[in-house]
This record gives C-alpha cells, structure tokens and sequence, in this order.
C-alpha cells in the first residue's frame, strides 16, 4: 500500500497551532458580544487551519464565513470547521459555516457589515503597503491576524552560509512591492492611526526533532527562495542544503522562525 507523504498544509498546521499566541484571546474574547453568536470572517482561509484551531478557543455559537480565491479550498475548510484542533481541543459550541470565493484585493468594508471578528492567517507578508492600508480601513471590527513572518531566522547550530541565506531569503518577500517582512509593523501602523487599538505578540515556530519533516520542506523552500533573489548563492546553495539536511536528520538542528501575531481593536 502506497501512503501519501503529508502536504505542507498538514505538516505546518500543528507547529502553527503550538506558535499562534493564545494570550491574545482574552482580549478578543472581551470584545465580542456576550449574548448573540459569533460571526467570523475568515480571510484567504485556505483549507481553515486557522478556523481549526479558533472555534474551539471561542465561546459560545459562531459561524463562519469562508473567504478564499480558490473555491475548493474554501469548501475544504467548511467541511473540516467542527473537527478537533491539531492538539486534540474539541470544538463544543454550535458552528456554522459558509463559502464566499473572491480575491483577497476584492474585499470591501461593506462585505464584512454584521460580522464579530476578521481574521486571517499567514496574508499580511503578500500585501504591499497600499493593500494592507486597504485591508486595515475594511476591518472596522476586531482584527486577528496570525503568524505574519518578522524575518529573522535562527538555526542553531550556526552555519557560516546562515546570514546570507538568510538576507535573500527575506529579500525574496519583498519581491514585486510585497511588504514581506516589514509587513505585521506596517498593518500595526494602519490600524493604529484609523484609532484602533493594537495587540501584538511574538509566534514563533521553533523546529526540532519533533517536527523534521517540517523543517526539511521549510529548508528545501528557504533555500530555494534565497537562491531565486540572488543567484550568486547557487554555487553554495546545494552543499549548504545538504548540511542543513543532514544535520535536520540526524536531529542535531533546531529553526526558530519569527512570526508576529496582532489583535487590532477598533476605537468603540
């Protein structure tokens, strides 16, 4: 019998999980209304790893409306809303769910009238700053997007290669006017001067052992984009992944990959 290898979605959703900040839920949930259901707006939810791991961590009914370019996936998410989070927590409250198919850029502050809460997981890098100034005068209610990579990367032990892998990696998402990197502080400045009030707190994933089949891909792809952004590293480049692979298999490697998450609040 042939079984599949696990797809980066699966293999990224429970070191997502572990890494989102959880502290920033009691903020959240003192925002939301006490006596009526949730409704929350789940921006490029992809196959709903967010939705997953949210639901059970809400109180009370919700239901979820589905945000996604990609129309299967959005369906995906639907159909996985009431499953257990990646760490086992159940979801025990009444849960709805519906799919709207639109491109992130097409969403507008009329869409998302009567919900709670917008969230979003791994967008706001994407953006270029005029797309995320848009994003933040859309929200108009409480804001919570998760895991927005800081750049940053720290693998341990130290490679000589590491810095420079590093730098072009980060450059690589800064490519085509993406804030890349620089994004979770710009969209912290939008909301902050529309008068929200902002909550950030650090989500880092940080690989080991545990997790080497995660940090394998995540290296393969890191290298490549580094690689892509400046060619000059591809005479380095195959020696240095097989050191970094080599040292993921033998379990003598750890990554720390920085990632901000942010609550906004909308002045009442």
């Amino acid at each position: 019998m042939t079984v599949a290898s696990p797809s980066w979605a699966e293999l990224r959703e429970p070191a997502d999980a572990a890494a989102r900040a959880g502290s920033l839920l009691d903020v959240l949930r003192a925002e939301l209304p006490p006596d009526r259901p949730v409704t929350v707006w789940n921006a490029r939810c992809g196959d709903g790893a967010l939705s997953r791991w949210l639901a059970p961590r809400l109180h009370g009914p919700q239901h979820w409306i589905m945000h996604d370019s990609d129309p299967a996936l959005a369906a995906r998410a639907v159909e996985g809303i009431t499953r257990a989070a990646s760490d086992g927590t159940p979801v025990t409250a009444p849960v709805t769910a519906e799919v709207r198919v639109a491109a992130l850029a097409e969403l507008r502050a009329a869409d998302v009238v009567g919900t709670s809460v917008l969230a979003a997981c791994d967008v706001l890098h994407r953006l270029t700053a005029a797309e995320v100034d848009a994003f933040a005068a859309t929200a108009c209610r409480p804001a919570l997007l998760t895991l927005t990579p800081i750049g940053r990367v720290r693998l341990d032990p130290a490679d000589p290669l590491d810095v420079e892998f590093a730098a072009a990696a980060d450059a690589h998402r800064r490519r085509d006017g993406r804030l890349g990197v620089d994004a979770a502080f710009t969209a912290a400045d939008a909301f902050t001067r529309r008068g929200a009030t902002v909550h950030t707190r650090p989500s880092p994933w940080r690989l080991g052992p545990a997790r080497s089949a995660l940090m394998a891909q995540w290296l393969r792809g890191w290298v490549a984009a580094a690689v892509e952004h400046r060619p000059a590293l591809a005479a380095d480049a195959p020696a240095y992944l097989r050191r970094r692979l080599a040292d993921c298999a033998n379990g003598d490697l750890t990554v720390e990959v920085r990632h901000l998450d942010l609550l906004a609040v909308p002045a009442r």
